[in-house]
């Protein structure tokens, strides 16, 4: 929690989560299909250019890592029974050991955090690529009654009516 990076793409998670919704919103709010592309198109780019720096620090760190480490809570066990048994020599190692441990701690928690971090830009970025899929002619004009054939889902009454209608004519 005490690293700068983390601190500073949160704020860029809380901003793109922002944009993203607004761009939804924006294309909802647009009838055609070119007005729902050009409110989308810069938060999916904002979107893919934040996961794929997100994907290089990430990297960066797990090639910092060390390959193997004993947990720190372990080593700070076996500090204390040494400096008990009077193993100063040894105890210096071990506790270049635990320091060395702590950091790998720190950083596995840290590339957990940004694992999470990237999980909700994904969900933002599903999102927007949801809002700028081309939509029906029907979804955006609702308002249209489509004519009632009698068919499934359709009022056999008003189906029955429009027969009567028709006889009638004849």
């Amino acid at each position: 929690d005490q690293d700068p990076d983390l601190a500073m793409l949160r704020a860029s998670v809380a901003e793109l989560e922002a944009q993203a919704s607004a761009a939804v919103a924006a294309a909802g709010a647009q009838a055609t299909v070119q007005g729902q592309t050009a409110a989308v198109a810069k938060a999916k780019t904002a979107l893919e250019a934040f996961i794929t720096d997100l994907d290089k620090r990430t990297a960066a760190r797990k090639a910092s890592l060390p390959r193997r480490w004993q947990p720190s809570h372990v080593l700070a066990e076996q500090l204390a029974e040494l400096r008990d048994a009077g193993q100063m020599d040894m105890a210096k190692e071990v506790q270049v050991q635990v320091e060395e441990s702590e950091v790998a701690e720190a950083c596995k928690a840290l590339i957990g955090k940004f694992a999470l971090l990237k999980a909700r830009v994904e969900k933002a970025q599903q999102a927007v690529q949801a809002a700028g899929k081309p939509r029906s002619i029907y979804a955006v004009s609702s308002n249209i009654a489509a004519p009632n054939t009698g068919g499934k889902g359709g009022s056999s009454a008003a189906a029955a009516a429009n027969e009567a209608a028709s006889r009638a004519a004849q």
